[in-house]
């Protein structure tokens, strides 16, 4: 392709076009590094001039139509050449490129949508077609008196060189450096391509682990759509959306998202390294911090806090969602939603949560500010961390369900819970810190983290994962139809649960101020 000739696409004011005649050049010889992530493009540098010109021959005459009217600025419609319809008898992506042409675009792909029996006649049935022709003309075809449907395309310019030598592909443009242009090009799981132009890039975000099950979790929520919008009957969109958007318009792109996620990652990195050293080579432990506890705290009342005043109310689930008639009528008396109206009246709980519920709402003001769920979990984390010294495992949280009279065997079901969860944890991170080391300095950073891109050990560990994960003992422990169900335990665990509960919110310690020895709240 060096020293070719070829005709560069130059987008105009109004995003009219046209072809303009360039040489490539050789930058250099570059090998696509990316192995997921490769991506193919067909890309035809000979575009046949718009055959409506001046220049064209009088037979060769090409327009679009809708419903058999001429629609000159549209993208996509019937083929008319010559002032009569093509037929779509062996119509394909091939002639639909050579048709697109003519009219000045790009590329082209056929199209039923607007397939349609014409009442004009037909000029033309395409035969044979390669795809490269300059016009439809010197495509193989024959006569067509009858046809069935009308052949149709929707043009664009999806994949194209620019002037500016910018690689173009539905919207979104790659510098010279990001791309490289090849007639020949085979791979280990593909045939071998020898037939036009391929444009060959990397996405690089299909090579990168966070990023590419970060898009697939976005497609899964913004239903495959460019942004996650608020969606006024799902508080969980809507949220999303809340609490992630940056630029304040009220929806939230793949990057805000992205974004948003590596914040999460970015916290959890900061709580796991204990010797702020920028790097977690030290693994995770048994024994979790009452910061962690704080943190996931922070994060979940920023997502769950929709009016922003860093606490927890009625009008957090009633502002962001479609505002009916019910939600209006409990607005109308006094200027607000009770918990009474929007859930359940806080004294028709049971005893052990309706306590709870008052230890939490200090003031009872059915607001739960950050300082009032802070002191909370402060005070409880004080009650399980033993020893005092600011973190608390497995063991101190079964001797505190003890303490509470918690029988035996639900203990014994808490344990069993917590070690294979735990186990798995642990596994999962030291799996990811063994190949997180690009580098091999012996150092884990964040950075490094961010952009690991072993598919494979992520795919052995969702694999052990979905085998391993599942506690039958979960089910024991809520008193659930597991295996060697028994009826009484239906309704005996739940209870057991209550009194175990009433117990320790019973203890005296909360009451009391909070300990300060393993830090100061952020209030």
């Amino acid at each position: 392709l060096d020293g070719t000739f070829v005709d560069m696409l130059k987008i105009n004011v109004n995003n009219k076009t046209e072809f303009v005649k360039m040489k490539l050049g050789r930058l250099g010889i570059m090998k696509p590094n990316c192995s997921r992530g490769l991506k193919f493009a067909s890309v035809n540098l000979n575009q046949a001039t718009k055959v409506n010109s001046t220049e064209q021959k009088p037979k060769e005459t090409i327009e679009l139509r809708q419903f058999e009217v001429s629609v000159p600025d549209s993208k996509k419609g019937t083929i008319y050449v010559n002032g009569k319809p093509v037929c779509a008898d062996g119509w394909n992506i091939a002639a639909a490129r050579v048709a697109c042409r003519m009219l000045g675009f790009a590329y082209g792909e056929p199209t039923e949508e607007l397939h349609r029996w014409s009442s004009d006649g037909y000029n033309m049935r395409i035969t044979s077609c390669s795809g490269d022709e300059a016009s439809l003309f010197d495509c193989e075809f024959s006569e067509a008196n009858y046809c069935g449907q009308t052949a149709s395309v929707i043009c664009s310019h999806a994949v194209f060189v620019a002037v500016s030598g910018k690689l173009v592909q539905k919207g979104a443009e790659l510098g010279t450096e990001e791309y490289c242009l090849a007639e020949n090009w085979e791979t280990s799981s593909s045939e071998a391509h020898d037939g036009g132009t391929l444009a060959l890039s990397c996405d690089q975000c299909m090579d990168n682990v966070l990023c590419f099950y970060a898009k697939t979790l976005f497609k899964s929520i913004s239903g495959r759509k460019n942004t996650i919008q608020q969606d006024f009957h799902s508080i969980f969109q809507t949220n999303i959306v809340n609490d992630g958007d940056k630029n304040g318009d009220d929806e939230l792109s793949f990057d805000e998202f992205k974004t948003k996620i590596v914040e999460y990652i970015t916290v959890l990195f900061n709580i796991v390294d204990k010797n702020k050293d920028g790097s977690i080579d030290e693994g995770l432990g048994k024994d979790y911090s009452l910061e962690l506890f704080e943190k996931v705290l922070e994060k979940v009342v920023e997502y769950l806090d929709y009016n922003d005043d860093n606490s927890i109310s009625t009008e957090d689930f009633t502002s962001g969602v479609y505002r009916d008639n019910r939600i209006m009528e409990w607005e109308y008396y006094d200027g607000k939603v009770s918990i009474a109206e929007f859930f359940v009246d806080p004294i028709r709980l049971s005893a052990p949560l309706y306590t709870t519920y008052t230890t939490l709402d200090q003031d009872q003001d059915e607001i739960l500010t950050m300082a009032e769920l802070v002191r909370f979990l402060r005070v409880t984390f004080s009650i399980i961390d033993k020893n005092k010294d600011c973190y608390i495992n497995l063991e101190e949280l079964i001797a505190v369900l003890d303490d509470n009279n918690l029988p035996s065997n639900l203990q014994l079901a808490v344990k069993m819970i917590g070690q294979q969860y735990t186990t798995l944890a642990k596994y999962i991170v030291d799996e990811v810190l063994a190949k997180a080391d690009s580098n091999v300095d012996g150092q884990i950073t964040l950075d490094e983290i961010v952009k690991f891109s072993d598919f494979a050990v992520i795919e052995l560990i969702i694999n052990v994962a979905v085998r391993t994960g599942f506690s039958t003992a979960i089910e024991y422990l809520i008193g659930g139809r597991g295996p060697g169900f028994q009826p009484e335990m239906e309704s005996y665990t739940p209870t057991i649960w209550l009194k175990t509960l009433n117990s320790l919110i019973g203890n005296p310690a909360y009451q009391s101020e909070p300990p300060t020895h393993c830090g100061s709240a952020d209030e």
